[in-house]
């Protein structure tokens, strides 16, 4: 966020449109942690700026008010699969961060070949195109399942195991036939899942992982979660698979749960230093405030 004169008004740009300071007031809105309030209290904090055109902003009168949530980030969550859509944005929620997808904003999906030979291959691959593309911070999914009788397969290829196009049913199907021959103590499994956050103002990548460990059912069960949650036995939940877990549940103790509960990490820091540089313009005095905290 800047400042700056500009003849008539001042000017106040961040992370939604700007704000122009009249001779009366202008308000600004910003994502905060109440110092005093609960751990996880969170609000929405008005930055009513009072003062004279041309006023430097450190001499500016600045009344805080609670009102209501106002996000600070915009993420791009860079995946066309609607089941992860929705669970990583259940799973981000609580965060003053808007989420949106690709085609929310290109107007069209992001086609991004995965050819990587790891999920953080492929993560940060469809991360970094997406970020090019859409100028956002971008996060990207790639996960998949490992089987321990089938050497680690159907890994990278989960969404393409029964062919290029399969659906969920086929992939299940052909997962089914591959293990029929193997005994019960020997279709132990696990579900991956790596995140990429990616900014295009900074040349980095953020890399987290989350693991579920489980095993393979002889039959579909349930009629929760989307790909292979049928058929992943959770010990957690007494064998229950994952398709008969609630979301709730399922968050506790899924691969992209604890992925995206690493991730809230990241992001945290993020928007405390958005916050951070609100207060170093509007007061140049440290007061500590900081989402989160």
């Amino acid at each position: 966020m800047a400042g700056g004169g500009s003849g008539k008004g001042f000017w106040l740009t961040g992370s939604s449109d700007p704000c122009k300071l009249d001779k009366k007031s202008a308000v600004r809105r910003f994502f905060v942690s109440v110092p005093g309030k609960r751990k996880e209290a969170r609000f929405a904090l008005d930055w009513s700026v009072s003062g004279v055109a041309g006023t430097p902003m450190r001499k500016l009168c600045v009344k805080y008010v609670v009102r209501r949530v106002f996000p600070l980030l915009t993420l791009v969550l860079a995946t066309a699969n609607e089941g992860k859509l929705a669970e990583l944005t259940s799973l981000l929620h609580g965060l003053p961060v808007s989420i949106v997808n690709v085609r929310d904003v290109l107007g069209e999906d992001l086609a991004v070949v995965e050819s990587g030979e790891t999920f953080e291959q492929n993560a940060v691959r469809k991360a970094n195109a997406a970020s090019a593309a859409t100028r956002l911070l971008c996060v990207a999914d790639d996960s998949g399942l490992e089987v321990e009788a089938l050497g680690g397969r159907p890994g990278v290829r989960s969404a393409r195991f029964a062919h290029e196009r399969a659906t969920d049913a086929e992939n299940n199907a052909a997962l089914l036939r591959e293990l029929e021959d193997v005994e019960e103590g020997a279709r132990s499994a696990r579900f991956r899942c790596v995140l990429a956050l990616v900014s295009p103002w900074q040349d980095q990548v953020y890399v987290v992982e989350g693991r579920c460990e489980g095993s393979i059912a002889r039959t579909p069960r349930g009629s929760g979660g989307f790909g292979y949650d049928p058929l992943f036995l959770v010990p957690e939940y007494n064998g229950r698979s994952m398709a008969e877990l609630s979301e709730a549940e399922k968050g506790e103790v899924s691969h992209r749960g604890r992925a995206v509960r690493e991730l809230r990490k990241r992001l945290i820091q993020l928007i405390n230093q958005e916050l951070n540089e609100v207060e170093r313009i509007v007061d140049p005095r440290p007061s500590g405030m900081a989402f989160g905290s």
